[in-house]
Order: structure tokens, then C-alpha cells, then sequence
């Protein structure tokens, strides 16, 4: 104790487990404040829901051991996107899709996240959508999916229109919203799909 005194730093006394476990707790949130401000820019429903998924793709990333061969599949399917959406004879709506299987709680989640991290990092430009299902209180999964997809078609400016509020509508709605992503590509990544109904799976 002396010497952290002596080195400029706090010594506080506490009488229990509890009130130790209240003083890292306070400390631990001032911290991050002070690091993570909160500002106004950073409110806005789409920024929230980022930060949502973020957080948890963060803590997949940091356990994820890369598999080369699987990355690579991801990377040649990412790229003949890229050439599809460049080509003069690129169909409007051109897809390309995967869809990743395997069981429970072998690493589909961390895949994903570190792939579209490493994705990012190559192509800054990319329009790179993750959203990972199951991770918060959702009362409708299917609903947040499709609202988050047209957040950011609507934060790039390709559409106006305000987003639906009705289910069917948000249904309804997002083949037109996709329809304007021409001459670029748009990277969705869904985690979770499983975890939708039948409906919602359909439209995924």
C-alpha cells in the first residue's frame, strides 16, 4: 500500500466483498465513459444498433483461431460479387449467397465477425452489413433484421423514404429498397438464421 501511495496513486479502504465489488464497479464505468463518450452523433437508432452488433462481434473475434480454407470461400465469393456489381452487364438484381452450416457452438458467429473485419480492412468502401440475431431482447427478430437493412441503405442515401412500421410492410417494402443498390456491392451477413421462423427465413 505505501508504495502505491508513494507512486501517486489512491488507496481506499473498504469493509466487505460488497463495497469492494461497488468501487470496481464505479470506477470500471467512469472509465469507460471517460474512453467511450457518449454523444449526440452517437444516438441516432442506426449508430445504436451498430454498436450493438459491433460489441458482440468483438467478443467473438478475440476467440476466433482463422481457418484459411474456409476464409478463402468466403473471400472468392465476396470478390465475384465485387466483379458482377463492376460489370456493364450485370444483371439489376444479381445475388450471390452462402450460407454457412454447422452445429451449435462451433464457430459460425466468430467466422463471421472475423471475416468481416479482415473484409473491411481490405475495402473501406465496402457496404458491409452484419447483423447476429439473438443477441439482445428483440421482440420481433425478423422485423429488427429487415429495419436494420434499410437503416443503412437509408444512411447511404439511396433511399428517402421512411421505413415502414407494419411487418408485411417492412416486407413489402425492402425488395424496392434493395433495388437501389446498383453498381455496388452489398455484403449482408446474417447470424442466426436458424433462429427465425419459417417466414422470416424465406425472405433472408
Amino acid at each position: 500500500k505505501e508504495a502505491v501511495v508513494e507512486a501517486g496513486g489512491t488507496v481506499r479502504q473498504f469493509q466487505n466483498a460488497a463495497t469492494l465489488g461497488r468501487l470496481v464497479h464505479d470506477d470500471l464505468l467512469a472509465l469507460i465513459q471517460e474512453r467511450f463518450p457518449l454523444t449526440p452523433e452517437a444516438s441516432t437508432p442506426l449508430q445504436r444498433e451498430r454498436r450493438r452488433h459491433e460489441t458482440f462481434a468483438i467478443s467473438r473475434r478475440q476467440s476466433y483461431i482463422p481457418r484459411v480454407e474456409i476464409l478463402a470461400q468466403l473471400n472468392r465469393l465476396a470478390e465475384q460479387g465485387r466483379a458482377n456489381a463492376e460489370s456493364p452487364n450485370n444483371p439489376p438484381h444479381a445475388l450471390n449467397a452462402m450460407v454457412v452450416v454447422a452445429p451449435s457452438g462451433s464457430g459460425k458467429s466468430a467466422l463471421v465477425a472475423y471475416w468481416a473485419e479482415q473484409y473491411r480492412r481490405r475495402y473501406p468502401e465496402a457496404f458491409v452489413v452484419e447483423h447476429y440475431i439473438g443477441i439482445g431482447a428483440e421482440h420481433s427478430q425478423q422485423r429488427e433484421v429487415v429495419q436494420h437493412l434499410m437503416m443503412e441503405i437509408r444512411e447511404r442515401g439511396l433511399m428517402n423514404d421512411p421505413i415502414p412500421d407494419s411487418t408485411d410492410a417492412l416486407h413489402k417494402a425492402l425488395p424496392e429498397w434493395l433495388a437501389t443498390i446498383q453498381g455496388q456491392p452489398m455484403i449482408v451477413l446474417i447470424d442466426g438464421v436458424n433462429q427465425l421462423g419459417n417466414h422470416a427465413r424465406g425472405v433472408a
